[in-house]
């Protein structure tokens, strides 16, 4: 078979591929076909409908996230600043690990709750799910369920709670069960103190039976007083967050009253020091500096009563209160008594020495009316010493 190569051919053949060519080109370079019209009796589309109102505080996270900027998420604040706070730490190793754990749950719940807040104020309004409102609710919940236990926590090791409700219960308790074994009754009074109701009463009147006359009044008041004090302490826990302000106001008050009262007994332990302007500088400037740190005494004593102090600072106050009782009523007696031994001694060795400078004397002529022996109006008395005969002797 042979292949047509005539001019005509050719030149044929070269206008088709030059006319496919740019009919590709011009393909794949137009740009896309414009949507098909909507049918004119479609109606316009509807306004995004406004989001739900919801009760605050998320009404009020959804309505801030509308007009603010993404903001980067917050690190969630720790509650381990909360032990500075508390009056007194938990008394035994189980209380405490109750206590880490409270925290810990809290605080794992705080950054969940600010990890969505965060979340929504990132988000559209109405593009946050039922599933994320549900959960940020649940969580301020919590958080507001974790804050109340705290306050409550705080209430009961406050020092003016336990003197005034679990002080006076553990009395009355140890009272009752007193007043039993002397009267030879057998009662459980925690067990007793743990009924209610009917079960109460008759548990009560058993025990009081079996008591002599006068045991059965003071175990009733004993009883009577218990429970006068676990409904106060019951009320005032109803009420921590009232309770607590109260008790801090209070007890405030009342610390700077008893600070200040025992503050009187001490404004007479260390006076001034004298400052002599014929005295030499040093002794200028040691006056000075003592006079200084006396005066700081009671501002920093105002720092130890009343400002916060961790458990390392506690011990070491506590050290110091201790070692100043031991100094005063101790080492400064002790010091005292070696100084005066010390004093007693020299002096005793003063007259020994004068002793044997009058025996020398005597026994030596040229010293009791030999050569060169005082006469006249120059002996020496008998009874001089040895410092005022060298005094004598050089002053002629």
């Amino acid at each position: 078979m042979t292949t047509d190569t005539s001019p005509d051919t050719a030149t044929a053949t070269a206008e088709a591929d030059v006319s496919h060519r740019a009919a590709a080109e011009k393909f794949f370079s137009a740009p896309p076909a414009a949507p098909a019209a909507e049918p004119a009796s479609k109606p316009p589309a509807a306004a995004p409908a406004e989001p739900a109102k919801l009760s605050d505080p998320l009404a009020s996270i959804l309505k801030s996230a509308q007009k603010a900027a993404p903001a980067a998420p917050a690190e969630p604040a720790s509650l381990d600043d909360i032990d500075k706070g508390l009056q007194a730490p938990p008394d035994n190793a189980k209380s405490r690990a109750g206590w880490d754990e409270l925290k810990k749950r809290a605080n794992e719940e705080r950054k969940l709750r600010l990890e969505l807040e965060q979340k929504l104020k990132a988000t559209p309004a109405s593009s946050v799910d039922d599933a994320t409102k549900a959960r940020l609710a649940e969580l301020e919940a919590q958080n507001k369920s974790y804050s109340e236990k705290l306050k409550v926590f705080d209430l009961k090791n406050h020092p003016e709670f336990v003197a005034k409700y679990v002080a006076p219960a553990e009395q009355a308790k140890q009272a009752m069960a007193n007043i039993a074994k002397t009267d030879e009754v057998e009662v459980n009074v925690p067990e007793l103190l743990s009924m209610r109701g009917k079960a109460l009463n008759s548990a009560v009147s058993d025990a009081m039976d079996k008591m002599t006359p006068y045991a059965r009044v003071k175990f009733q008041a004993a009883l009577d007083a218990y429970f006068t004090t676990q409904i106060g302490a019951e009320q005032a826990l109803a009420q921590a967050d009232e309770s607590l302000k109260s008790m801090k106001s209070t007890g405030g008050a009342r610390s700077r009253a008893s600070f200040d009262e025992v503050a009187k007994n001490y404004t007479g332990t260390f006076l001034p020091a004298s400052v002599d302007e014929k005295a030499a500088d040093s002794a200028k400037t040691a006056a000075a500096a003592y006079n200084e740190a006396l005066s700081k005494l009671t501002s920093q004593a105002e720092s130890y009563a009343f400002g916060a102090i961790d458990e390392r600072g506690a011990a070491d106050i506590a050290h110091k209160a201790a070692l100043y009782e031991f100094t005063m009523q101790h080492g400064i007696p002790r010091i005292a008594s070696l100084y005066d031994s010390a004093i007693s001694a020299r002096d005793a060795r003063i007259a020994e020495l004068e002793k044997q400078v009058k025996g020398l004397t005597a026994a030596s002529p040229s010293l009791s009316g030999g050569a060169g022996a005082p006469s006249g109006g120059d002996a020496p008395p008998a009874s001089e010493t040895h410092i005022q005969a060298a005094q004598r002797y050089f002053s002629r």
